[in-house]
């Protein structure tokens, strides 16, 4: 009976630790892919709250036409362009992502790919091509973007 007590108690404690790890368990190449199409679903949309919990403090944004900037700087920028979502002299037609190649270090994650756009701004169509690199890391149960550079291509 003793050892029947023992053994119940060891597997209830098993199980709880793996439902907890499961839950827990993330930093994985599908939760990331997960968080990278929730990001640029975001992106593409306006959703500054979203985008808002999913940068870190610490947060870089660079591109090609422009020099590193901070978090804050970067979601000064989201304002400005939610307006103009809003307002419809941007519309986004499509905000796609491919090429997508990942390594993953731990909690930390690298990843790059294509992005390719589709807009109308102030009424001039504009389709553009860029090569990618994000740094992700995993903090507070989630997937966090931490940098971003972009670079155009033809």
């Amino acid at each position: 009976m003793k050892l029947l007590k023992q053994l119940l108690i060891y597997t209830m404690f098993i199980s709880f630790f793996s439902c907890s790890t499961k839950k827990d368990a993330p930093a994985n190449q599908e939760s990331l892919i997960e968080a990278i199409n929730t990001f640029n679903n975001a992106f593409a949309k306006g959703d500054l709250k979203t985008l808002t919990v999913m940068i870190t403090n610490k947060y870089k944004h660079t591109n090609g036409n422009s020099k590193a900037i901070v978090a804050k700087d970067w979601l000064n920028y989201l304002h400005k362009r939610n307006k103009d979502l809003q307002s419809k002299d941007l519309v986004v037609h499509s905000y796609d992502m491919d090429q997508i190649e990942m390594v993953l270090y731990g909690s930390n994650a690298i990843v790059t790919g294509r992005i390719q756009t589709s807009s109308t701004l102030k009424g001039a169509l504009r389709e553009n091509k860029y090569r990618v690199t994000h740094v992700w890391v995993y903090e507070n149960h989630r997937w966090k973007r931490a940098g971003f550079h972009d670079g155009k291509i033809n």
